[in-house]
C-alpha cells in the first residue's frame, strides 16, 4: 500500500510541476529551451523512475535560472 501511495504523490507532484508546460506544448513556438529539455528528459526511456523524474525537474529548475538568462541576454 506504501508503494502505491508513493507513487500517486510522485504523480500529482509531476503533474502539478508540469501543468504549466502542457499548454506551451501545443504552440510549438512558444516552446522555451528549458521547457524543450524538460519534455526531452520527461519522455526519454526509462526516465520513469523517482530520482529520474527529480532529476528531470531539477534540471529544468536550474536552465530557467541560470541558462535562460543567458540566451535572452544575447
Amino acid at each position: 500500500m506504501s508503494t502505491l501511495r508513493r507513487t500517486v504523490w510522485i504523480l500529482m507532484a509531476a503533474l502539478m510541476l508540469l501543468g504549466p508546460v502542457g499548454p506551451a506544448v501545443s504552440a510549438e513556438a512558444a516552446i522555451s529551451v528549458c521547457e524543450k529539455a524538460l519534455i526531452y528528459c520527461m519522455s526519454a526511456p526509462g526516465h520513469n523512475l523517482p530520482w529520474d523524474i527529480v532529476e528531470c525537474i531539477s534540471g529544468y529548475a536550474f536552465c530557467r535560472e541560470y541558462i535562460l538568462p543567458l540566451l535572452d541576454g544575447k
